[in-house]
């Protein structure tokens, strides 16, 4: 019985260290799915920013965006970009 016991908690271990990996190998694709996100979203915001036509602002606004500041930059914040 105590042999039996040994082997179902093992079994229980090795099914529960798969589970560790399989969830961290989600959340690091996860990771890597909101870089490409964010890095999609810049890239976006800076065509729209050129297509106003001031290259300037198309700088300023994905350089914003890549910092997460968006419009909502405190004057200090727009001071370090």
């Amino acid at each position: 019985a105590l042999e039996n016991e040994v082997n179902r908690l093992t079994e229980v271990d090795k099914i529960a260290a798969e589970a560790v990996a399989i969830s961290r190998s989600l959340h690091t694709e996860v990771q890597n799915l909101r870089v490409e996100q964010r890095r999609f979203k810049n890239e976006n915001a800076r065509w729209k920013a050129q297509a106003l036509g001031d290259p300037r602002a198309a700088v300023r606004y994905w350089a914003e965006k890549s910092l997460g500041f968006g419009r909502q930059a405190t004057a200090r914040e727009r001071g370090r970009l």
